[in-house]
């Protein structure tokens, strides 16, 4: 997904917003480089949603940050598109 987030939707914002948390939000983070000093395939995971190619932690975390911010964003705009359940308008009668 390489739009800028302004163009995505709801539902593409979600499902970048999932991939870089399952990806770059976990406890113990994956190499980033091999030994010979190539990003890794994990790393190069990143450039194909249209993000940087993480080297460091930092990146890492910031990509992961991303994806938290995409994820309630999406949220967010699903819900105000749905209508709110509960609230009935109340009708005056006359008698």
């Amino acid at each position: 997904m390489k739009k800028p987030e302004r163009e995505m939707s709801p539902e593409e914002m979600g499902r970048k917003g999932s991939f870089l948390r399952r990806h770059y939000g976990r406890a113990k983070p994956l190499p980033l480089q091999d030994e010979e000093g190539k990003p890794t395939r994990h790393a190069l995971q990143a450039h194909a949603w249209g993000e940087p190619v993480p080297k460091t932690q930092a990146a890492v975390d910031k990509l992961a940050a991303k994806g938290t911010r995409l994820l309630e964003k999406a949220r967010a705009a699903k819900e105000g598109a749905k209508p709110k359940a509960g609230k009935v308008q109340k009708t005056s009668r006359k008698a």
